[in-house]
């Protein structure tokens, strides 16, 4: 394993396991139009209000549920740290 210079093998270490993470991201992951109308709600409305405007505004395939929507926002939070 090949590592930067500025990178700790504890850094290299979780920057490898987070780039070869099994699975497939998730609906507001791929989606940049879901995902911009997820974020311009999320500081005045709660998760439940969320889904429902979501469930009003995409058609059935691109809705996402309430725990889909708390995940991804959990993984933003985690992420900024």
């Amino acid at each position: 394993m090949t590592q930067n210079a500025s990178s700790t093998p504890d850094e290299a270490l979780l920057q490898h396991v987070a780039a070869h993470r099994p699975g497939r991201p998730g609906k507001i992951a791929l989606d940049p139009e879901l995902r911009a109308f997820i974020e311009a709600r999320l500081s005045h409305m709660t998760f439940a209000e969320i889904e429902a405007a979501v469930a009003a505004q995409f058609p059935p395939d691109r809705r996402t549920s309430l725990s889909a929507i708390h995940r991804w926002w959990q993984r933003m939070q985690r992420d900024k740290t």
